[in-house]
């Protein structure tokens, strides 16, 4: 947790040409450093899941069979925009395979993740509007342009059809 009182806070800024909308950028700015604190939150959390997962792996070896391959990023896409998780790469000497002990914690995945919270949103908003503004409403919901894009809202809403039907 000392890691979270390092995350550097910029100072809200109020200039001549935001008077009168004070409230406004004041808001504005509270929501993105907040964002950028919970994103960071997310990440040191995963670290610390993925080293459990890590140490967990390397205590059914001896000391030796196991060596340390550097870290793999993976991509996901949430209600707090797009992150990328680190995970640590290790090498079986015994079994003379990489593998990263922290997937399992992961759902089965071939490129970016969409969490389930963002999947369910990409799916509800077409109800009433169309897949052009759902792309830009969840972009402003996570303060991140093109968070999903129009075509992966498609596929996601096709495929929970499917499930469903």
């Amino acid at each position: 947790m000392s890691e979270l009182n390092q995350i550097p806070i910029p100072t809200l800024e109020v200039d001549e040409s935001s008077l009168g909308r004070t409230l406004d950028t004041l808001e504005q700015q509270t929501i993105t450093i907040g964002q950028q604190m919970i994103r960071h939150l997310l990440c040191l959390h995963w670290d610390l899941l993925d080293q459990q997962q890590v140490d967990e792996y390397c205590a059914q070896f001896d000391s030796d069979i196991v060596e340390f391959d550097g870290y793999a990023s993976q991509k996901i896409a949430c209600r707090l925009g797009i992150l990328h998780l680190q995970r640590q790469v290790c090498f079986n000497l015994q079994t003379d395979k990489h593998l990263m002990p922290g997937n399992d914690l992961l759902p089965e995945h071939h490129g970016t993740i969409i969490t389930r919270t963002l999947q369910e949103w990409a799916c509800l908003f077409p109800q009433d509007l169309p897949f052009r503004t759902v792309e830009r409403l969840l972009s402003w919901q996570t303060q991140q342009p093109k968070v999903i894009s129009r075509s992966e809202v498609s596929v996601l809403v096709q495929r929970q059809a499917k499930r469903l039907g």
